[in-house]
């Protein structure tokens, strides 16, 4: 049996914001403030384990047990099955922009996600508090929150989708590699204390990198200020014409094509 785990992050910042995402759709920073695992994910008990009980506390960021992964068809497509909960209200509009999403990691890579008709494994997309998503393929159904957007206030955005629909894949936050510090400087104390574990790096038996580089451009970074406490910056780029990039992803890198590519072997 598997056991949901969820860690609450909690600063003034996100006590101020809760899970309501303010960020028009130029820009995507913020996308994992929250009260999940890393802001925006829920881990199973053995996820949760693997990446953060381990002694040496530092790794790499793609699931490597198969058993999480979503499966091929006869002709080497990934599959993933998703619905859109009827009683969240998703207009035809909202819908078409989170299909954009899919479309876009469709475009680049062998995954394929298709209307749900009787498949016992899927993803339902769902307006719930926030921006959130399982951390690959859990069995059964599986949520997958985009909470619709009100005032401007939300997260139908399609980077949005993206970031969540990748989570779903199996991927966590490009920050939390083994390699980060060779490239960022995190400045924990910006971060309120509850809120630190979200920047721990990961464990190297449970999470690989699938033979690609430290990426800040990257849909999964996070932003420069993500958990600040006092407003103030939290990721430094060294490389300083990166500053106004990370967490900014509007659309796959490269390397996020890679990943994917790499991780279902297609």
């Amino acid at each position: 049996m598997k056991f949901i785990i969820a860690v609450v992050a909690l600063s003034t910042f996100q006590c101020i914001l809760g899970n309501v995402i303010p960020f028009p759709e130029t820009i995507l920073e913020g996308t994992e403030y929250g009260d999940k695992v890393q802001g925006d994910l829920i881990l199973t008990a053995e996820q949760f384990d693997a990446m953060y009980n381990n002694s040496t506390k530092a790794g790499k960021t793609g699931l490597l047990s198969s058993s999480y992964r979503w499966p091929k068809n006869s002709a080497g497509y990934v599959q993933v099955p998703y619905t859109f909960r009827a009683s969240s209200g998703f207009t035809q509009s909202e819908k078409n922009v989170i299909i954009s999403g899919m479309q876009e990691i469709q475009k680049y890579t062998c995954v394929r996600f298709i209307q749900r008709t009787s498949q016992a494994d899927y993803v339902e997309i769902i307006n719930d508090s926030g921006c959130w998503s399982y951390l690959g393929r859990r069995g059964g159904k599986q949520s997958l929150s985009l909470m619709r957007n009100v005032n401007g206030y939300g997260c139908v955005w399609k980077a949005t989708a993206m970031h969540e629909l990748i989570h779903a894949l199996g991927y966590t936050h490009m920050q939390n590699r083994f390699d980060r510090d060779s490239y960022v400087k995190v400045y924990l104390e910006n971060v309120t204390p509850d809120a630190r574990h979200n920047f721990d790096k990961v464990n190297p038996s449970y999470y690989g990198n699938f033979n690609t580089a430290y990426d800040l451009n990257s849909i999964m970074h996070y932003g420069r200020k993500s958990f600040s406490s006092n407003g103030r910056d939290v990721i430094v780029p060294y490389d300083g014409s990166k500053i106004n990039v990370i967490g900014q992803a509007q659309k796959l890198s490269s390397g996020d094509i890679a990943r994917i590519k790499n991780m279902y072997q297609c």
